[in-house]
C-alpha cells in the first residue's frame, strides 16, 4: 500500500499490520451518497463477523515469520473492539437460540430427531445443548445470520436437503372473517350511486388557495404544506366538494350537458384535532356528490341532488334522517362550518339524524356559481360518510299489494314564509293516520311554484300513490283522503288546495 516511499521491498525491516470490519450500513449508505463501489464496498456490505479480526491477525503473522524466517513479533497486539463484554465472552455475535424439534419440523414439514438435528448443525461447527426437548444453538463466531428460530429452521433445511424434503399441501383452520363495515359501506355508496347514473372521481387531497377562495371557504381554516409538490397543491382541503366543483367546468367544455360526480374521501381542519392523540389533526371521512346541466329541468336543482341522496338513505334502510332549511340553522357544527360554504343559505338544507349533523345539501351560491364557473342549474350534497354507518333498521319484507294503486296529485297554496320540510313532513305524519292500515303508499314532491304578482305564496304540489292489499281502491275515496289531508293542512298551516 502506498507509493515508492512506503512500498515493501527487499530492505523492509518493520511491517504494520491491521485486522479490521467495519459496519455494514454505514459502508452500505457512504458508497450510494458518494458513488463508489470498490472491492473493500462488496466485502464489508455482507456483514463480516468483528470476532474474526484476532484471528485473521494470527494467522497473517504466522504465514510472514513462515515466508521471512528469523521475522518475530516487535510489539504487543493491540485489540481495540467495540463490542460488549457477553459477546466476546461466548465467541459469537448474537446469544443462544432458543428452538425445539416441533418448531423446525413443523415449517419444513420433516420428522427429524432432536439428535439428527443436533448432528447437522455440528456439522457447521454449531454448539448445540439439549435442554428438556429444546435446542440452544449458539452460532460460531464467523456466522452473523443466525439470530432468531427461523434462522436455525433455514439452516436445518439446507443441511438436510430441501430435496429431501416431500412437498405436502398444508394444514390449518380457517377462520371465517369478519367483514370491515366501513369498507362494506362505502362499497355500497360506490355502487348504488354508479347504479343511479353518477360517476365516482378520485381527486388529490391537496388543492390550491385559489380553489379554496373559490368556494367560499377561508385559507386560515387550512393546513399549508410546507414543502408542496406545486403550488396547486399547497393546501389541504376543508371539505371534498370543492374537488369536485373544480371537475364542472371542464366536462361542461367537453360536451357533457348532464351529468353527476361524487367521491368519498376525507379532509382537515386547521384547530381540530384527534381526541385520544391532540397532537395530530382530526381526519372527516366524507361524501360529496354535485350535480350539473347546461340545460334547466323542470325542477329545481336542489331536488337532483336530494332525490340522490334520499336514493342512497333508503337504499341502505336509513331512517330517522330529516333536512332542516339551512337558513333557520343558528349553530353548525365545527366540521361543518366550511363545508357549509360553497352552498346558498337560502336554497340548502342541513342533514340532521338525532341530534347529530351529518352535512349539507343545496344549490350553490352565486359566489360559487361565478367564481368555478359553473352552470346556473347545479347542486350537490356533502355528508359524513360515517351516516352510512348508523342508524339502520331491519330489512323488512313486505309483499306487493295484488291490486292496482291509484295516483294522483294535490297541490296546496301557502304563504311564503313556510318552508317546504315542515309541509312534507306535516303531511306524511297525518297520512299515517288517515290511510288504512292495509293500505301502502308513497308521497313525493314535484314541484314548488311561485306565481308570478303573487303576494309570495308558493305552491306546492305532491304526488301521491297509493294501494290497498285487501281491494281495488277507487278514484273517489283517494280523492276524499286528499280532502281530509286538504282540510288538516288548512288548519295547521293556513294551505289551501288548488
Amino acid at each position: 500500500m502506498g507509493g515508492r516511499d512506503s512500498e515493501v521491498d527487499e530492505n523492509t525491516k518493520t511491517i504494520v499490520l491491521e485486522a479490521a470490519t467495519f459496519d455494514m450500513y454505514d459502508i452500505r449508505r457512504t458508497s450510494m451518497e458518494l458513488g463508489l463501489f470498490s472491492e473493500a464496498v462488496t466485502r464489508f456490505t455482507k456483514g463480516q463477523s468483528p470476532l474474526q479480526t484476532l484471528r485473521i491477525l494470527g494467522y497473517a503473522i504466522s504465514r510472514l515469520t513462515e515466508l521471512a524466517p528469523g521475522s518475530k513479533v516487535a510489539s504487543a497486539v493491540v485489540d481495540d473492539v467495540h463490542l460488549p463484554e457477553a459477546t466476546i465472552k461466548r465467541d459469537s455475535i448474537h446469544p443462544a437460540i432458543t428452538v425445539s424439534a416441533d418448531f423446525i419440523n413443523k415449517r419444513l414439514g420433516t420428522t427429524l430427531s432432536e439428535g439428527e438435528i443436533t448432528s447437522l448443525l455440528q456439522n457447521v461447527e454449531c454448539q448445540v445443548e439439549i435442554n428438556t426437548n429444546e435446542l440452544s444453538v449458539t452460532a460460531p463466531f464467523w456466522r452473523t445470520d443466525l439470530e432468531i428460530r427461523e434462522d436455525v429452521v433455514e439452516e436445518v433445511g439446507r443441511l438436510y436437503g430441501f430435496e429431501n424434503i416431500k412437498p405436502v399441501l398444508l394444514e390449518g383452520q380457517v377462520r371465517a372473517v369478519t367483514k370491515n363495515k366501513d369498507l362494506e359501506s362505502k362499497s355500497d355508496v360506490r355502487h348504488l350511486l354508479a347504479s343511479a347514473g353518477a360517476n365516482e372521481l378520485l381527486t388529490y387531497s391537496f388543492i390550491s388557495k385559489k380553489l379554496v377562495e373559490g368556494a367560499n371557504q377561508s385559507v386560515d381554516s387550512a393546513f399549508e404544506i410546507a414543502n408542496s409538490i406545486s403550488p396547486e397543491l399547497n393546501y389541504y382541503r376543508v371539505s371534498v366538494l370543492p374537488s369536485l366543483l373544480s371537475k364542472v367546468q371542464m366536462n361542461i367544455k367537453a360536451g357533457f350537458d348532464e351529468f353527476a360526480l361524487f367521491e368519498l374521501g376525507t379532509y382537515h381542519i386547521y384547530g381540530i384535532y384527534k381526541e385520544d392523540e391532540p397532537e395530530l389533526p382530526a381526519e372527516f371521512p366524507s361524501l360529496a356528490l354535485v350535480y350539473a346541466a347546461r340545460h334547466p329541468g323542470s325542477s329545481a336543482a336542489y331536488f337532483k341532488a336530494k332525490n340522490l341522496l334520499v336514493y342512497l338513505l333508503d337504499e341502505l334502510n336509513l331512517v330517522d334522517v330529516k333536512f332542516v332549511p339551512l337558513s333557520s340553522v343558528k349553530d353548525i357544527a365545527d366540521n361543518l362550518s366550511e363545508l357549509a360554504k360553497p352552498f346558498d343559505i337560502n336554497r340548502s338544507a342541513l342533514v340532521v339524524s338525532g341530534d347529530k349533523q351529518w352535512g349539507v345539501v343545496g344549490e350553490f351560491s352565486r359566489d360559487t356559481l361565478a367564481k368555478l364557473k359553473l352552470p346556473k342549474y347545479s347542486a350537490g350534497f356533502e355528508v359524513d360518510s360515517r351516516l352510512f354507518l348508523d342508524s339502520h333498521r331491519d330489512e323488512v319484507y313486505k309483499q306487493i299489494s295484488r291490486f292496482p294503486s291509484v295516483k294522483q296529485d294535490i297541490t296546496l297554496k301557502v304563504a311564503g314564509e313556510s318552508n317546504y320540510s315542515a309541509i312534507y313532513s306535516y303531511l306524511v305524519e297525518q297520512l299515517s293516520g288517515l290511510a288504512a292500515k292495509t293500505s301502502s303508499y308513497s308521497l313525493t314532491p314535484t314541484s314548488i311554484f311561485s306565481p308570478e304578482g303573487s303576494d309570495g305564496s308558493r305552491n306546492y304540489t305532491f304526488h301521491l300513490v297509493i294501494a290497498d292489499d285487501e281491494r281495488t281502491l277507487k278514484d273517489q275515496e283517494v280523492n276524499e283522503l286528499l280532502d281530509k289531508l286538504a282540510a288538516l293542512a288548512k288548519d295547521k298551516l293556513g294551505a289551501v288546495r288548488v
